[in-house]
């Protein structure tokens, strides 16, 4: 199957953003068009050599990299990055270390190369919730994790309950990225208000919210922020049956709902069992490509944002689907 594909920077704009199809993990990287220089926020190791080549024949200088918590699909990369490229500041929290044995070994390797790092003139810190920063006309905010959210992720031996939640602004637009956080994170970030945001990056590669059994806390979410573009970050043969038939269905009312890659659903599948059987996986193992709307773009101007692919071209996309979960206006 072919791998990540990054789209060519736009001229005349502020920042861009690429969410990067990068399979079932996560891959976010912000720049700043005047200066080059670079948020990068999670990256799988699948297809990294791709981001790795997109930012230096793009000369984009990374400033700084967050880990938003310790599963391998959305740290494993930034470490291979961190080798490659020079990082101004890499932010990660380590007290959520609660691995099994054999994952422990990539997160104590990926801490010593931080320390590494920070010995060539990296600075190293805490992501958590306040810390805050201007990359040019990127201004980036975490809004969790709260320093409860990590004491009850490191007692609970849950990472989850840690992630970051990242709030990037250029302008009046704004984008969220989610991590992989749970259902208590977003009803405390809920009782003190979320801002409108043009994309949200859903938690957790579009699976329902852990602890939102009636899916309250994903409509509250979706109602307060009233996003225009809902991004799931999904690989087409994962084992969780992800994305969520009811967080795509709420997010679509209102939302362009874009899964970077098709999955079983789309093929009748919707079960969870029914995505992760041999069949649903076969189906989609068959196709010449996973990508559904593959990496999508984002170029933010004065005048507003602008998402590729646009809504003609997902919408053809979505037509070689036989049942499709989202739903895309012409």
């Amino acid at each position: 199957m072919a791998g990540a594909v990054l789209p060519p920077r736009a001229g005349n704009v502020l920042a861009e953003a690429w969410f990067v199809d990068i399979g079932q993990g996560d891959c976010t990287l912000v720049v700043d068009n005047a200066s080059s220089r670079g948020l990068l926020i999670d990256c799988h190791t699948k297809d990294v050599s791709t981001v790795i080549r997109f930012i230096q024949d793009n000369q984009i200088s990374i400033d700084t990299a967050i880990v938003t918590h310790w599963d391998r699909d959305h740290y494993g990369g930034v470490a291979r990055i961190a080798e490659a490229l020079p990082l101004r500041r890499v932010l990660y929290n380590h007290d959520t270390l609660f691995p099994t044995a054999g994952s422990a070994i990539g997160v104590r390797s990926t801490l010593k190369l931080f320390l590494g790092l920070e010995r060539l003139g990296t600075r190293l810190s805490e992501a958590k919730e306040g810390a805050a920063e201007d990359i040019g006309s990127v201004t980036w905010k975490l809004l969790a994790p709260s320093h409860s959210e990590v004491t009850r992720a490191v007692v609970a031996g849950n990472r989850n309950t840690a992630s970051a939640v990242v709030q990037v602004s250029v302008g009046a637009a704004n984008i969220l990225v989610g991590g992989d956080a749970v259902a208590d994170t977003w009803r405390r970030l809920l009782s003190s208000g979320l801002a409108h945001a043009d994309i949200v990056r859903w938690s957790h590669h579009g699976a329902d919210l852990a602890g939102d059994s009636d899916g309250q806390v994903r409509d509250h979410i979706l109602a307060q922020t009233a996003p225009d573009t809902v991004i799931i970050s999904t690989g087409s043969s994962n084992r969780y049956g992800h994305p969520s038939k009811a967080v795509v269905e709420a997010a679509s009312v209102k939302a362009r709902v874009m899964c970077t890659q098709v999955t079983p659903a789309c093929f009748g599948h919707l079960s969870q069992s029914g995505q992760v059987s041999s069949e649903g996986r076969q189906t989609v193992a068959r196709l010449p490509s996973p990508a559904c709307a593959g990496t999508v773009h984002v170029a933010i101007t004065e005048s507003g944002v602008l998402v590729k692919p646009d809504h003609e071209q997902l919408r053809r996309r979505i037509q070689q689907w036989p049942e499709p979960m989202c739903k895309v206006e012409p």
